[in-house]
């Protein structure tokens, strides 16, 4: 039978953020189910030197990077420089592609691609479809109107396009509300939970936690606190470091931040201003296995991101029977419960030591917790539920034409 081609924008010019297999890759897990459904999926994506598109020239479409466009003009000036310059670029290339692959929907990954995914789509008379992995920042409504719409207007402009459905997975910013809240039509919304390896609840590491630990420098009888994190602003790892600072239980511990991120630099500094550098291993990118590892070699998981502390590492430390200290932001009060599955504490360094060294010192109350979150885990969506939401979406859309 002949398969149907859809065509995917995207800003990225590769599926992994840190590298191949290095973050979690919902581009990696849909692609391979809608080519199983029949599907010719293609992109169009930027070409970056010394980045490989994840597949075959004839399937994956390289443009201009114009993100390394008016990289030295100011601030005010580069954001809509590089949200415009991608746009116009985009739209032409998405629009050529579209006609030619005879593409039956065009879908946009990012608000970066919103306005080229409806332009490509209407050239060609197929849906369009607008992908976001979570609103960010936009889900934030503590602050002027003005102000809000000022930092957020590239998010705002491309859920106002007009695509035909916009997906939007819940990655605990309260993306679906937040949607609505911008024009985004009920009827055209379809707000998902992202896709989980459940596995993680019944894999078996690959050697001795102890060894994975002192291969670190950990030495033994540490209470290990891992944290999964890019290192930047708004995960704010620098109120993690002012928390471990206030730390006061006797028990040693150590602060294992598998990530990395353009704050490092400066989050070494903090450490070794607070005297608690030789306490932190700074581990860098790690593939999605390692991550796995080290979650079931630690004893705490601690997360303290200023927009949502219900991400996929936080889920994915509860399936592996980590008890969890995170702070009440966007909707992670919606999977931990305070004092049950972890600690859920409001932004601040004493909150979040003092919820630290409860854990920290108590071995029992750890376990109670790690178990109480590894039992909620069992209900959590895994990739098979995930993916197949968006094959039945493209179906759906193509029969109604």
């Amino acid at each position: 039978s002949t398969r149907i081609p859809l065509l995917f924008l995207s800003p990225w010019p590769s599926f992994w953020e840190g590298g191949t297999g290095i973050g979690c890759s919902d581009e990696d897990e849909v692609h391979r189910a809608l080519t199983r459904a029949g599907f010719d999926v293609h992109y169009l994506m930027p070409r970056r030197q010394g980045v490989e598109p994840p597949g075959p020239p004839s399937h994956f479409h390289l443009m201009p990077d114009t993100f390394r466009w008016g990289r030295d003009l100011p601030s005010a000036l580069a954001r809509p420089a590089r949200y415009w310059s991608f746009v116009s670029v985009c739209s032409r290339a998405a629009a050529d592609l579209a006609e030619r692959i005879g593409a039956r929907a065009v879908i946009g990954h990012s608000y970066y691609a919103a306005r080229p995914a409806v332009a490509a789509a209407r050239h060609v008379h197929v849906p369009s479809v607008l992908k976001l992995f979570g609103v960010m920042s936009l889900g934030n409504v503590d602050e002027p109107e003005w102000l809000h719409r000022l930092r957020n207007w590239e998010a705002i402009d491309a859920l106002g396009v007009g695509a035909d459905r916009v997906v939007i997975l819940d990655d605990g910013t309260r993306g679906d509300r937040t949607a609505i809240r911008y024009g985004v039509s009920p009827e055209a919304l379809r707000f998902w939970p992202n896709g989980l390896e459940k596995d993680f609840r019944t894999r078996i590491p690959q050697g001795p936690r102890e060894k994975l630990r002192a291969s670190a420098g950990v030495p033994p009888g540490e209470v290990v606190v891992v944290s999964v994190s890019r290192l930047a602003a708004n995960k704010r790892l620098d109120l993690a470091l002012e928390a471990l600072a206030r730390v006061k239980g006797p028990e040693r511990w150590r602060w294992v931040v598998v990530g990395e991120g353009p704050l490092r630099a400066d989050l070494e500094a903090r450490a070794r201003a607070l005297g608690i550098d030789g306490r932190i291993t700074w581990l860098g990118a790690r593939d999605h296995g390692q991550v796995f590892e080290w979650l079931k070699a630690a004893d705490i998981f601690l997360s303290t991101s200023e927009l949502t502390n219900r991400s996929l590492s936080t889920l994915e430390a509860m399936m592996c029977a980590l008890p969890v200290v995170a702070t009440s932001s966007g909707s992670t009060g919606d999977v931990l419960h305070d004092g049950i599955e972890g600690r859920l504490v409001p932004m601040g360094a004493d909150p979040i030591a003092s919820a630290l060294d409860e854990l920290i010192s108590g071995p029992g109350l750890r376990a109670r917790m790690g178990r109480a979150g590894f039992e909620a885990s069992a209900s959590f969506p895994g990739w098979p539920e995930r993916v197949q939401r968006e094959v039945e979406l493209y179906r759906e859309l193509l029969e109604r034409r």
